[in-house]
């Protein structure tokens, strides 16, 4: 999903869709957490409407609520003010393992 940020960022993708080509064994890899775990969460983001998972084919319908549900801060980036806020971004790496973490307990 960072991916998404950063190719927004370079202008490489206009609109919210973007390619994810990694598998959730290897996002839980990452993540340090177990594939079921990310699977549920991907489930519940799904149930929430907050993204639409279609192969490796990833798309963020509603970019506020989903900046709004992970507490985003674009200032992460370390982008220039204007930068910032013209990238409708996702959230950072701490409120998404923040996110991840909350589902499991």
């Amino acid at each position: 999903m960072a991916a998404s940020v950063h190719l927004r960022a370079v202008g490489l993708v206009e609109d919210h869709p973007c390619d994810l080509p990694i598998t959730q064994g290897e996002f839980a890899d990452a993540m340090g957490i177990t594939p079921v775990h990310v699977n549920r969460v991907i489930q519940q983001m799904r149930a929430d409407g907050l993204i639409e998972l279609k192969g490796d084919r990833l798309n963020i319908p509603d970019w506020g609520k989903l900046k709004e549900v992970g507490e985003f801060d674009p200032t992460y980036l370390h982008l220039e003010t204007n930068q910032a806020a013209a990238c409708p971004s996702l959230f950072s790496p701490y409120a998404w393992r923040q996110a991840l973490t909350k589902k499991a307990h």
